[in-house]
């Protein structure tokens, strides 16, 4: 038996991945921030073997992207009236079962998000990516907004041409 050792940046996206499921709860970039190697933040990163610099830029990343309006709204943090769905188990119609990491439902005008977190989108894993979506879509709700938030604090949002960059700073890389 041979032990499978993941790369710091699968082990960087996998901690990331696992505090945006307490994206309520996880303090803004403009309060004092915690210790994330202790308490309830070092428990959940625990499993990732991350150093204390690593868990510091972690949950950094994560703050960053709570703290961002733009962000905040898509996840549906400000909103009441949002329901939000965080690794909830969907059937795909094939006798399997998908996992999005996040749907959030708004009520009038009825949008419908689905959000899968990345630690950074490469071009070579594009395709990947906007494949992994549209299966959500196709489980969740084929009108759903098909959406990757990264660490940097930017968007991916999933075209018919596939996925589009939108940086933190709000417009577009095309």
């Amino acid at each position: 038996m041979t032990l499978q050792v993941e790369s710091l940046s699968i082990r960087l996206g996998k901690a990331f991945h696992r505090l945006l499921e307490f994206a309520d709860q996880i303090p803004l970039s403009s309060s004092a921030p915690p210790n994330w190697r202790s308490g309830r933040w070092g428990a959940l990163l625990a499993p990732f073997a991350l150093s204390a610099s690593d868990c510091g830029q972690v949950g950094s990343a994560a703050s960053r992207v709570v703290s961002d309006p733009s962000l905040r709204s898509l996840l549906g943090l400000d909103n009441p009236e949002a329901i939000v769905w965080v690794e909830r188990e969907w059937p795909d119609g094939q006798g399997g079962w998908i996992r999005p990491d996040r749907v959030v439902w708004l009520p009038p005008p009825q949008a419908m998000r689905i959000i899968d977190f990345k630690w950074r989108v490469l071009p070579a894993e594009e395709a990947d990516y906007a494949a992994q979506l549209r299966a959500y879509q196709a489980c969740v709700s084929p009108a759903a907004d098909g959406l990757i938030i990264t660490a940097e604090g930017g968007h991916w949002i999933l075209t018919q041409e596939g996925l589009v960059h939108w940086p933190s700073a709000g417009r577009p890389a095309l």
